[in-house]
This record gives structure tokens, C-alpha cells and sequence, in this order.
């Protein structure tokens, strides 16, 4: 069964590009661009994986992966910030997210770090 991976970026050509590389790698992918499209979407299935842009219109990254994290039914999937934020290690930290990327990202890093954190 293909690891099912929820892409939250705001900026079409990343997200398009990002979904692009991981459906080169058999993942399945859903491009969200704002909060309640996240949060419908969260009800209908859980992902494998949330790939989490830091800063979107409408989506306060930081608040909603606390909590996420604090949600049973969604506290142990595993999410990824990524941005171009140089305190991006930084604010993984401090929200509890699992990883983080660094825009702009190299495509093996991305596959590397969504291959490590879809493990389950």
C-alpha cells in the first residue's frame, strides 16, 4: 500500500514540484493550501506524513502542530516543516515537529527525510 503524504504548501510550483518527485518514488500525495482544506482532509484520512510549510495564508503552522501533536488521533503522525526561515531547526524545536527541510531543497534530502519519517 503507497505511503500517503499531505503536502500544505501555498506556493504552486514547490508543492507541485515536491508532489511531483514523490509520486516518482510511489508515494501518494494531496497538495492542501489552507487550513480548513487541512483540517477536512485530516477527518477523511490520516496521512503517513505531513509535509508543513512554516508560514501559508491562513494556516498558523506553529499553532497547529502543537496541536496536532497533542491530538490522539493525530499525534503520532509524523510532521515536517519546511521553509526558508534560517531558524527553521530552531521553531521544529520549539513546536514539535519531527524534522524540517530548508527551502530551497535538494531532491535527495526530500525524498531522504520523507522516506525516513513515513517508516511505519
Amino acid at each position: 500500500m503507497k505511503k500517503n503524504i499531505f503536502i500544505c504548501e501555498d506556493d504552486e510550483d514547490i508543492s507541485e514540484a515536491t508532489s511531483m518527485v514523490l509520486l516518482d518514488q510511489g508515494f501518494e500525495t494531496c497538495l492542501i493550501k489552507e487550513e480548513k482544506e487541512l483540517q477536512d482532509m485530516l477527518r477523511k484520512r490520516k496521512p503517513d506524513l505531513i509535509l508543513l510549510d512554516l508560514f501559508m495564508p491562513g494556516i498558523n503552522a506553529r499553532e497547529d502542530i502543537k496541536r496536532l501533536k497533542k491530538d490522539v488521533s493525530t499525534q503520532d503522525i509524523p510532521i515536517i516543516i519546511f521553509s526558508a526561515n534560517d531558524q527553521i531547526k530552531k521553531i521544529s524545536d520549539e513546536v514539535g515537529a519531527d524534522g524540517y527541510l530548508m527551502k530551497p531543497f535538494d531532491i535527495a534530502d526530500l525524498v531522504s527525510i520523507v522516506k525516513k519519517f513515513s517508516q511505519n
